[in-house]
């Protein structure tokens, strides 16, 4: 057994991971099929399920392809000496952020020779490098025209790039003749002629004295890293291009870019002709031809997709079932167009609300075209017809009942409690007094019950007398304290009389004033801590005579 036990352990784990997976897929599926679920990653299927079901504004973004390029082209240096050919190849890779931005790799190589038909003023020789230059960097690359407002996407697209990364430069010079025990070049006959007409003759009668071989290598820097010779600097780039769109899975594109390397010394000098030092860098340029091959089985990268189609297509759809009679369309007749009716089986002749929902005012479950009862009291439970309910039979609505189990044929108040043979069911002995605040004869209404029971009772025992006594607290002269006492009394039985139509005759009120307190002995200064003992005193009191 405890060989199978992690065996056991792992089945179990991997059963509930596929249930739990189930469940989430069925619960996603009942809710509402997805329309337009392709190509979404997993934890956005919520968020396209809401902007279907218009619960949420936007769409959620579609997983798109990667772009892998391949490009070569023109490379030179702007520096000193003139470039007279120079070639570059490189890769790409690139993913789309959005429809306007995206993210790329570049890595490239390239290889630029330059000749000078320009001879130095002091030594009458002709400048000429070599360079070997490679880069890798990070780009960032905008598309400046993907919105069209007039198609459903464009052809030809204008981006603008910008880049960051590291560059590698080696520099060498053809500087002497290995032909003739490796002097400096006798350039004597060959005449200097800048002109760009003209110079070929000057290009060819140096090509005659040189060899083939750059032996000096250009000074390294010393501001940078260098690794044999091989110079590595930062690289800033920024360029612009064309993409062309051949096909779903290929595009061309034109492009030229420059970079800054803070070197100086890409064409080994920092002179020009003339000897005028210059202290400016050097700055590569790379025009190229690229193809890129669109990857995976994705939508087609975000920068290829017209973000305003959607609601084009949207106000298109709507405007064609607003002509073709659809959008006023109202199957059940109730008075809300089926576009925005969220019960379109309403019943013949049923008032609804704007939501095209049959009305429940009473909000008991049942439409008020079946209801019995439309205005039943709020939270009570009803029958099938609609009707409050009340199970004791008493004539008051269990949701207001006190006594809910009101005897057979027994005669109940207003609020369900059963009336005794003779009574109310009120205990006389127990009524509750009436509190006041200090200096205070208004009656508060949370004492309004207890002042409902004496009535009950009353009401209930029509020769029933009550004797209504008034009470202060210790703190006042007595002659105050007895007309307070008076008037508190006075306005407790003017509500009963007001109120409850009983006769002022039958009571009987008696001014106290501080005797009799229910807190003996209080200190007169205000204290916090005691001053719920001269609450109670505050008072009014009955006794059935």
């Amino acid at each position: 057994m405890k060989k199978h036990f992690p065996f056991i352990v792992s089945l179990i784990f991997l059963l509930s991971i596929g249930l739990l997976h189930a469940q989430e897929s069925k619960s996603l599926t009942e809710t509402q099929p997805l329309k337009d679920s392709l190509y979404l990653k997993k934890k956005d299927y919520q968020k396209q399920l809401d902007f279907e079901n218009f619960k949420y504004a936007f769409p959620a973004k579609k997983k798109n392809m990667w772009a892998l390029g391949v490009n070569g082209g023109y490379a030179c240096v702007l520096g000193d000496v003139a470039t007279k050919y120079g070639w570059g190849a490189g890769l790409t890779l690139q993913k789309s952020l959005g429809h306007v931005f995206a993210l790329r790799l570049q890595g490239m190589y390239s290889q630029v020779t330059g000749q000078d038909v320009k001879s130095t003023g002091l030594s009458n020789q002709f400048r000429n490098f070599k360079l070997n230059f490679s880069a890798l960097e990070v780009q960032g690359v905008a598309y400046l025209n993907n919105i069209s407002f007039y198609k459903r996407s464009p052809k030809l697209l204008v981006y603008a790039l910008g880049g960051i990364g590291l560059s590698t430069r080696n520099t060498k010079m053809n500087m002497t003749d290995d032909n003739n025990a490796g002097s400096i070049y006798d350039y004597t006959g060959v005449v200097s002629d800048p002109k760009f007409f003209t110079r070929g003759a000057t290009y060819k009668a140096i090509k005659s004295i040189n060899d083939k071989t750059y032996e000096t290598i250009a000074t390294v820097e010393n501001t940078t890293f260098s690794v044999k010779n091989t110079q590595i600097n930062p690289s800033i780039s920024l360029g612009a291009g064309l993409l062309f769109k051949v096909s779903k899975r290929i595009d061309l594109n034109l492009e030229q870019k420059f970079s800054w390397n803070n070197d100086n010394l890409l064409d080994g000098t920092k002179f020009t002709s003339d000897y005028v030092a210059t202290s400016k860098s050097d700055f590569y340029s790379y025009t190229s031809i690229g193809v890129n091959f669109k990857l995976g089985k994705r939508q087609e990268p975000l920068y290829w997709v017209n973000p305003i189609v959607r609601p084009y297509e949207d106000i298109m759809e709507l405007k064609s079932n607003l002509y073709s009679g659809e959008f006023m369309k109202d199957e059940d007749e109730d008075g809300v167009v089926d576009l925005f009716d969220k019960e379109l089986n309403t019943p013949t002749a049923t008032m609804v609300n704007t939501h095209g929902i049959s009305l429940d005012i009473d909000g008991d479950g049942i439409s008020d075209k079946f209801d019995d009862e439309p205005f039943s009291p709020k939270r009570a439970r009803v029958d099938k017809n609609g009707r409050a309910l009340d199970s004791d039979d008493d004539g008051v609505v269990d949701v207001n009942d006190k006594q809910s189990n009101t005897k057979a044929n027994a005669q109940a108040d207003a609020k369900g409690l059963e009336i005794l043979s003779g009574g109310s069911g009120i205990d006389p002995k127990i009524f509750d007094p009436v509190f006041f605040d200090l200096n205070k004869a208004d009656v508060k209404q949370e004492f309004y019950p207890s002042i409902y029971k004496i009535a009950m009772y009353m009401q209930s025992n029509p020769s029933a007398m009550v004797k209504v006594f008034g009470h202060t607290d210790n703190r006042a002269k007595d002659d105050y304290n007895i007309k307070l006492a008076q008037r508190r009394a006075e306005a407790v039985v003017k509500i009963l009389v007001s109120a409850f139509g009983l006769s002022k005759d039958r009571f009987e009120v008696e001014a106290l004033g501080k005797a009799d307190p229910v807190v003996p002995n209080l200190p007169l200064k205000f204290d916090p801590v005691i001053e719920g003992g001269h609450y109670l005193n505050r008072r009014v009191t009955f006794a059935v005579k």
